[in-house]
């Protein structure tokens, strides 16, 4: 009897070990690199049961294909001598991996069992250190199979971005792939970093970290939840920069860090909503009714942080954070420095705009109800003439050309390199995550803009005699009518 005991504890405390190790307690090195891949020092293993292997043929939309394949394009399409000259890395085991190095042409893919989604064991760590990895025919990092948490606290996908570390991410998709013999979804990838299940990310323990991420249609995708907790993150897409898209059910929430959020179409964009607990989010769209710098489906809650953008969706009334809605009478071209100071002169926001715009919406830790404001464009104090009651609004009207002057989204500017990005951070920021003063990344000049006079949601607008104060309560957060007092 006693040996049965011994041999059922030994079991039992395998079990626990093998479970802390599930969970991430040690680390697996991956260092990619054009001429090779190495796990632990050792060349990279090309047997399916390894727990890391190179060799699996990259998943792509092929050219060629009829009408019974899937829904892509030829624009879409990618031939079989570009899919072949990529490395992908499969990872099939949970645990912690940090990764560094370079790859021209390969891919980072995640896949822990067909029965990983119900599997809470099923989690996974990505360290990116140092990384720079670029896929041309597909997402560079993609997430097939972990467990779903269906939580906004937790994943089974995780990305940490090292402390000290700048890491460059860029990627394709997969256009709708039809299962044989029907028209269901076989595979459907839209971002540079793509994942099925619900995706985390955060920054280790200093968390000036720093990833960009290029996308040929989006730029960071989930099928579920989007949850970012630290790092600094610049996301730039022709289509959106950040994407979660369950309908009604997704949700993108901000609750540390600094995502500066910039794409053709939206800077974020959710079926569900969108959540902003602390850290700060830059983001720009086109600028469109419905679709811009934040783009729920359902409403923004604000109940913290700080928050720039040109163009967003409802606002929710059960947001807790001040926020400021601005319509200018006339465009501001892109470049131009808008500032908010209190009343004797102390500056509580102050962004450039990356383009030209007639209508913000500015969010700041440092705002509160019944405080009184001052904001200026270019060191010019404004004044409106008008506001609108209530904390929901509709999404800021366009007006104004958009055309080929946005970010464009050709793939041959992705191969084989970062697409020429360059970037001018302030140290400051990365030191202490405060808000960025002057933000010079890969990002269009001249995006277009909201038309003058645009209008806000939310309530009939109320005419007021030209007023320099700017005063925040819940019923006035919508000011209309804003224009230089020169």
């Amino acid at each position: 009897m006693k040996k049965i005991l011994t041999a059922v504890f030994t079991i039992f405390a395998l079990l626990i070990i093998s479970a802390g190790c599930i969970i991430g307690e040690t680390e697996t090195e991956i260092v990619i690199s054009d001429s090779g891949i190495t796990v632990n020092g050792e060349t990279a293993s090309q047997s399916t049961r390894s727990a890391v292997y190179v060799g699996a043929e990259i998943i792509y939309y092929e050219e060629g294909q009829g009408s019974d394949y899937g829904e892509g394009k030829a624009s879409d399409a990618h031939s079989v001598e570009e899919a072949e000259k990529h490395t992908v890395i499969t990872i099939t085991e949970p645990g912690t991996y940090r990764i560094s190095g370079k790859l021209s042409y390969g891919q980072i893919a995640v896949d822990l069992g067909y029965f990983a989604e119900i599997d809470k064991h099923a989690k996974i760590n990505i360290i990116l250190d140092g990384v720079d990895i670029t896929c041309t025919a597909a997402p560079a990092i993609v997430f097939y199979n972990v467990f779903e948490t269906e939580s906004t606290e937790t994943a089974g996908a995780v990305i940490t971005v090292a402390d000290n570390s700048e890491n460059f991410v860029n990627g394709s998709y997969i256009a709708k792939i039809y299962e044989e013999g029907s028209t269901d979804t076989l595979y459907k990838h839209d971002g540079a970093i793509s994942s099925q299940q619900t995706l985390l990310i955060q920054g280790e323990e200093k968390g000036n970290g720093i990833l960009t991420v290029n996308g040929e249609l989006e730029g960071i995708s989930t099928k579920m939840h989007l949850t970012v907790n630290g790092g600094n993150l610049y996301v730039y897409a022709s289509d959106d920069a950040i994407n979660v898209n369950e309908e009604r059910v997704s949700v993108f929430t901000m609750n540390g860090g600094f995502l500066y959020a910039n794409g053709k179409t939206d800077g974020v964009d959710s079926n569900g909503d969108i959540v902003l607990n602390s850290g700060t989010v830059i983001s720009y769209g086109a600028g469109m009714d419905v679709e811009g710098g934040i783009d729920p489906d359902g409403v923004t809650i604000l109940n913290g942080g700080n928050l720039l953008t040109v163009g967003s969706g409802a606002m929710s009334a059960d947001s807790t954070s001040p926020f400021m809605k601005l319509s200018f009478t006339q465009s501001s071209k892109a470049g131009s420095v808008i500032s908010v100071t209190d009343t004797i002169g102390n500056e509580v926001a102050s962004y450039t705009v990356d383009t030209s715009f007639s209508a913000v919406l500015i969010s700041s830790e440092n705002f509160e109800f019944g405080k009184t404001y001052y904001v200026y464009v270019n060191g010019v104090r404004q004044q409106y003439t008008g506001y609108s009651a209530g904390t929901s609004s509709g999404s800021m009207m366009p007006a104004g050309d958009f055309g080929d002057k946005q970010m464009t989204g050709d793939k041959n500017e992705m191969k084989g390199g970062r697409n020429n990005i360059t970037r001018n951070q302030p140290t400051e920021f990365m030191q202490n995550q405060q808000m960025p003063q002057n933000i010079t990344d890969f990002t269009p000049t001249d995006m277009g803009g909201f038309g003058g006079g645009s209008m806000f949601g939310g309530g009939l607008t109320t005419s007021v005699e030209a007023s320099y104060e700017f005063t925040l309560t819940k019923d006035s957060q919508n000011f209309s009518g804003v224009y230089d007092g020169l």
